[in-house]
């Protein structure tokens, strides 16, 4: 709609103070005639509609000169969409307009025609409003038609004297267009002239100073530079003229080069000033384009600065040339004079662009090869100093490189390395892998990838050392592998403590192999076993016994044996798998041992088993300690999860203190909410709160543990949606050790951990049936069992439930019981959607705003407007939770002290917002009858007094005129008298 009306608006004149006075005067009079509270002269300007003139009645809520959003006025916003009257006898009876905000000021008679320009382009409305249906309005609605007409025919008069000045404008026009036009023409042939030969010098300066560039040398340019500035100094008659550099980091602009005949000291510095300003700068560097200035530029927001460097290098106006290389601005030519260089032909400011391109490419230029001559002094220096050795050869092997440190490291000198082969120092040897051809081959067919390889060199002096070695290839011109340059670092110690490493282990094996209480080896080729006398001793056996794999296994109690049997083939099949396993030996007298066995098996070098060696400890002693010390652990730990448990729910409880703040909002919706949240909370009833998703359903349960006289108890907050499903059983009611696989220990429930207090079910929508039905018992009864336990836990807990499903609909799909539902929606309490409480917005963005600014160190202290209507204009399907979000990123952001969106918030069409106040649960509809009857219990214990101190409002702690409103509201009236 308000593109429509967008297109219907055109620059039209403004309304005189005489033509005002006259409409109020009409709205005063129609007022009058009809008996209505509001009589009202709308003005349209796009998205705001201007009230021009308001009757001044008692009761009239509109006041002259108040704007509006169209949307808060739907009313109007119809009349002018439409362009035809509307008459609506009562919007509370009218569904189409029954939720308009213009009802909630009690206005809900409605009359309005449309005003026109002649044109036929919409100016506004001419309406009355009443707080009841009004009769005799509608009847006169044709003494309306008149004042319609009357403001339509001021309209014309308006255009009409408009016009006629418009036209007498246009006739003055011409009338001095023609006079200038005879007195012109001779003078532009005079200065044709002038111009064309002016114009032949300069481009003919151009021409010279670009000539000076071509070969110039490096320790000239500095020089060429100055004089070149001065002829175009002394060619544009300027006082000043520089060349500048624009360092992109820190987004300033310095001078390099000026030529001035006189200035005041630091005019370079105060012109460097004046161009890193952030207006200058944006135009001249992000935007590439030349400004021109003078004094009256000053005039403008973010120049005032102009004004006092002109005057300070004495001049009065200013050309600032951006040069660009590569399309990015690098330097700038500035100009200083008393001639306006505004009026200068385009192609002057072309060239001179050009001739400071031939500047800045001639700087950078000579900045590259400096630093590319220095990046090649750093090179041979890092080179000639690495602690590596570093050597370049030829295709062929041949030696043209070796760094000082290669030099010493290998004791030859450059002159004994250069031109000789790399054999020298890395001899042809099969038994190092190293084949220097194969080594050369490689690298020059392959030269994408590096070849790397570890082999023994030998020194001049004969020392054998380990280098490893990377290589890479260097192409010539043509793509071609012209040379490799070869890396070699030393790792001679490395490769010693590597064999040292290796015979130590073989001992320490060794070692632990024949150290221990029983020990054994199987010879897998021959299948011979050795038992040790300790073996003996551990598995029971006569020393007499034949040892056998056989026999061994049938030592083994039955349980075991066909673990450590495939223990036994796993490990000989897998070299990688290590054997170690524990079991349980049956000696032969019927006692049982505990036994830990570790083994190593040994292959030969085609990775086949030859041989396993071994060694048992008898553990029982120290198992059946274990299990002891274990049981006492588990005890321990019981009592230690349940005291972890209950800090937990009791650090988490203070830290939702904390973070959770009062509830934020002074709109009616909120505030009946409390209202109804207070009456719950002093009673023990169980309270279901629904609500879309993000509405704060947590901060409202747990404002009912405050409220209610279990606030000194615990608060147990369960997020029926967050535990798996696996798991939810055990994590509301408890389990027993040994209850299900992993169970080692006892756990309490939520629920006990919330005796005597508090427990808060949200989402309880996602509960499975079997579990809705336990907590049916609970809820009943008080009673519940552990899992895996027989015996019954009685508990005092007052439950809150929470969800953002509809119940009913989950009853009917058979996904929710009836009878749960029936014993858990004693005293809905439904939370209001945010867009429902818009009047809360400033409040919930203030008090995010002061949040964040302490989570990041900002301070914002101001919220635009436009950004404040934005926020109440978006429908907020996410709610609280959406609009946390939304500020967090904008305070995150901004950077001044101003409110800065991150993203652009998208306002619903008209008709959005409706639609999704439609999936508001039924559950609403319950809670006002809920409300109905508290308070027509409290009229029946006070005897329908409503005020005193025996008066209904004191027995619900509201004040009386807010009771008053609710028995309105809820269709209230005391019965009368039989």
């Amino acid at each position: 709609m308000l593109h429509d009306l967008t297109s219907m608006q055109h620059s039209k004149p403004d309304i005189p103070q005489e033509i005002q006075a006259r409409w109020q005067r009409i709205v005063e009079l129609l007022a009058k005639a009809v008996n209505v509270p509001a009589a009202l002269i709308w003005k349209l300007d796009t998205p705001q509609i201007e009230v021009l003139a308001s009757s001044e009645k008692a009761g009239n809520p509109f006041v002259k000169g108040d704007r509006k959003n169209l949307d808060a006025t739907p009313y109007c916003a119809a009349v002018i969409q439409r362009r035809a009257p509307l008459l609506i006898p009562d919007a509370r009876k009218d569904p189409e307009w029954e939720n308009n905000p213009v009802v909630s000021t009690g206005m809900t008679y409605y009359l309005g025609y449309p005003l026109a320009w002649p044109d036929d382009e919409i100016f506004g409305t001419i309406c009355v409003l009443d707080r009841k249906e009004n009769p005799r309005a509608t009847e006169l609605s044709e003494f309306m038609v008149e004042f319609q007409h009357a403001v339509e025919m001021d309209l014309r008069l308006i255009m009409e004297a408009r016009e006629r000045e418009e036209l007498m404008a246009e006739l003055e026009h011409h009338r001095d267009l023609l006079q200038s036009m005879l007195g012109e023409q001779a003078g532009e042939l005079k200065e044709c002239s002038a111009a064309l030969e002016e114009r032949f010098r300069f481009e003919e300066l151009v021409a010279d100073l670009s000539s000076r560039f071509v070969n110039i040398r490096p320790d000239d340019l500095d020089d060429e530079i100055a004089g070149s500035l001065r002829l175009i100094c002394g060619f544009f008659k300027t006082s000043f003229c520089c060349l500048m550099e624009v360092l992109v980091d820190s987004r300033q602009i310095r001078v390099v080069r000026e030529v001035c005949e006189s200035k005041p000291d630091q005019g370079g510095f105060a012109i460097g000033r004046l161009a890193s300003s952030p207006e200058i700068y944006n135009r001249i560097v992000d935007q590439g384009e030349p400004m021109a200035l003078s004094r009256d530029v000053a005039m403008t927001p973010g120049l005032e600065a102009v004004r006092d460097i002109l005057e300070e290098m004495r001049v009065s106006y200013g050309l600032l040339i951006p040069v660009s290389i590569a399309g990015r601005v690098t330097h700038v030519i500035v100009l200083l004079g008393n001639e306006r260089f505004d009026l200068w032909p385009q192609a002057y400011v072309h060239h001179v662009r050009l001739l400071g391109e031939i500047f800045s490419k001639a700087l950078i230029s000579r900045i590259e090869r400096d630093a590319l001559a220095k990046s090649e002094t750093n090179y041979r220096e890092l080179v000639q100093n690495a602690n590596s050795v570093i050597i370049r050869w030829q295709r062929d092997g041949t030696i043209s490189f070796v760094n000082e440190y290669g030099q010493t490291f290998f004791g030859y000198s450059a002159e004994e390395l250069i031109g000789k082969n790399i054999s020298i120092i890395v001899p042809q040897q099969e038994s190092a892998g190293t084949d220097l051809t194969s080594l050369i081959q490689d690298v020059v067919d392959n030269p994408e990838r590096y070849k790397n390889n570890i082999n023994e060199n030998i020194c001049k002096d004969g020392r054998r050392v380990w280098m490893t070695w990377t290589n890479r290839p260097l192409f010539d011109e043509h793509g071609r592998v012209a040379e490799v340059l070869t890396i070699g670092s030393d790792v001679t110690k490395q490769k010693h403590a590597e064999e040292a490493l290796r015979k130590s282990e073989m001992r320490l094996v060794e070692a632990q192999r024949v150290g221990q209480v029983g020990s054994w080896e199987w010879d897998i080729i021959e299948d011979i076993h050795h038992w040790s006398e300790g073996f003996y001793r551990v598995f029971g056996l006569p020393l007499e016994e034949t040892p056998s794999y056989e026999r061994f296994l049938t030592s083994i109690h039955p349980d075991d044996r066909e673990a450590v049997h495939q223990a036994n083939t796993s490990s000989i099949s897998d070299p990688e798998k290590p054997y170690s396993i524990e079991y349980r030996v049956v000696q032969p007298d019927g006692a049982e041992r505990i036994v830990h066995a570790r083994a190593e098996i040994f292959f030969d070098q085609n990775r086949k088993p030859i041989r396993m060696v071994g060694t048992v400890h008898d553990m029982t002693d120290r198992k059946h300690a274990e299990q002891a010390l274990e049981k006492a652990f588990v005890e321990i730990k019981a009592l230690k999860d349940q005291l972890e448990a209950e800090n937990i729910y009791l650090r988490d409880e203070m830290e939702l203190k904390e973070g959770s703040g009062d509830i934020i909002g002074k709109s009616n919706p909120i505030q009946y909410v409390l209202y109804q949240a207070r009456q719950a909370a002093r009673t023990k009833t169980t309270v279901l709160l629904t609500g879309e998703t993000g509405t704060g359903k947590g901060l409202f349960a747990r404002f009912l543990h405050q409220e209610s006289d279990r606030r000194d108890k615990q608060f147990v907050h369960v997020n029926c949606a967050g535990l798996p499903a696996n798991l939810i059983e055990s994590e509301l009611f408890g389990r027993e050790k040994g209850a299900f696989t992993g169970s080692t220990a006892r756990q309490i429930g939520r629920f006990e951990l919330a005796n005597n207090g508090t427990i808060f079910l949200d989402e309880i929508g996602e509960l499975s049936l079997e579990l809705q039905a336990k907590l049916l018992r609970v809820i009943e009864d008080g009673e519940f069992e552990r899992l895996g336990s027989p015996h019954s836990i009685k508990v005092n807990v007052r439950i809150i439930a929470s969800t953002n499903r509809n119940l009913e609909e989950e009853i009917k799909r058979g996904r929710f019981r009836e009878d749960l539902f029936f014993r858990l929606n004693v005293f809905p309490i439904t939370i209001p959607p945010l867009r429902q409480r818009k009047g809360d917005i400033p409040l919930l963005v203030k008090s995010l705003i002061q949040k964040f600014n302490k989570t990041y160190g900002k301070d914002i202290k101001r919220i635009p407007t436009r950004n404040m209507e934005s926020l109440e204009q978006y429908p907020w399907p996410g709610n609280i939770r959406e609009l946390i979000n939304v500020i967090e990123r904008a305070v995150i952001v901004s950077d001044g002290p101003d409110l800065r969106l991150a993203e652009k918030i998208i306002v619903s069409p008209a008709g959005s917002a409706q639609e999704i106040v439609q999936r508001i649960p039924r559950e609403t509809r319950a809670l006002a009858q809920a409300e109905r009857e508290h308070i027509l219990e409290a009229l029946h214990k006070t005897g329908w007094r409503v005020e005193g101190p025996k008066g209904a409002a004191q027995l619900l702690e509201v004040h009386p005129n807010t009771l008053r409103a609710r028995m309105k509201k809820l269709g209230i009236r005391r019965p009368r008298p039989e």
